[in-house]
């Protein structure tokens, strides 16, 4: 589906807007912080993050290296390492190189990181190599 900027939409200007219908959202690396309304609450989205981790494919990496998810009280919260800096290392700043925020959208359900990374997966909802 073609994505709109949400400025006129919701109250998060320059945020992307997951329409009715299924939505990829591609991300690179170097590219902007996002922030995605409505994810998942029409057809079936998904973040394709190929271009954006680098040796995630590596037999014996953990997706957990890579990815951080969060949620603080009212959305998802997904930082991404692209080198998989959070395999050593605890989650700050120096670390995170993307940071991806579905608002309004719990995709922990009381979970830890690494089993909504694999629930993600399973669904379809993350794309990795």
């Amino acid at each position: 589906a073609v994505l709109a900027s949400a400025d006129s939409l919701v109250d998060n200007p320059g945020a992307l807007l997951a329409t009715d219908g299924d939505d990829v959202f591609a991300f690179s690396l170097g590219a902007e912080d996002a922030t995605i309304v409505n994810f998942g609450a029409g057809g079936h989205d998904a973040l394709d993050l190929r271009d954006l981790l680098v040796g995630e494919e590596t037999e014996g990496a953990e997706l957990s290296a890579y990815l951080n998810v969060s949620f603080n009280g009212a959305d998802t919260v997904i930082q991404v390492s692209s080198s998989g800096a959070f395999a050593d290392n605890p989650v700050d700043a120096s670390t995170v190189d993307q940071t991806i925020i579905l608002e309004g959208v719990d995709l922990l359900g009381g979970n830890d990181s690494t089993t909504a990374i694999q629930q993600m997966k399973d669904a379809g909802s993350l794309i990795t190599d």
